[in-house]
């Protein structure tokens, strides 16, 4: 695990690791909300949201998981989950509302975000030229590319104007690709300690 971020504290400049690694994020804008299932969260709405990490080299190799709010606001415009940089973003939705990768390139999963409703797990996992994106523990969509680029930011591009637009409430980053059996079980573990 290489950070475990959970987006309750109430420092309005730094995201804890809870993984105990140190890699603590630093936040930019984000407003801190309160909600009824899941408590103290975080909103990425404005262009320059987001959380900057300790830049995480990692190759075509890694997982990340986050539990996220949908529908997404900001239609019509990218919305950037994780990102390396200009036109490098690890986990994105284009436009028209489809999950993919871009590595210079836009490359879709195939799958469509727009039908979510409510809080959601979404796990993204890179395992060389692939990356293949989960829903609640479900393969939904996989994009024929993975992007390399040392990771930089959450909930925003590396240069901001392409925030998430929505609220997260958790994120985590391994350092390896897990396999559809280990996300099934995060999922369920995840969903179980969740469950009042």
């Amino acid at each position: 695990l290489r950070f475990a971020y959970a987006l309750s504290g109430d420092d309005p400049s730094r995201v804890a690791d809870l993984s105990g690694r140190g890699r603590h994020g630093a936040l930019s804008g984000t407003m801190k909300l309160e909600t009824s299932r899941e408590g103290v969260v975080r909103e990425f709405a404005r262009e320059t949201d987001q959380i900057g990490v300790p830049p995480q080299k990692l190759g075509r190799m890694w997982t990340l998981a986050v539990r996220a709010q949908f529908p997404l606001d900001r239609p019509g415009q990218p919305r950037v989950l994780m990102s390396g940089g200009y036109r490098q973003h690890h986990v994105l939705v284009d436009e028209r509302g489809r999950l993919g990768v871009q590595a210079g390139e836009f490359v879709s999963s195939g799958y469509d975000v727009t039908a979510l409703k409510g809080w959601h797990e979404l796990i993204a996992v890179a395992d060389g030229q692939l990356t293949t994106f989960f829903v609640d523990g479900r393969a939904v969509g996989q994009a024929r590319a993975a992007c390399a680029e040392p990771i930089t930011t959450l909930g925003n591009g590396g240069t901001g104007g392409q925030p998430w637009a929505g609220l997260i409430s958790a994120a985590l980053l391994w350092g390896q690709p897990l396999t559809a059996a280990e996300v099934t079980a995060f999922q369920q573990r995840h969903a179980k300690q969740a469950t009042p």
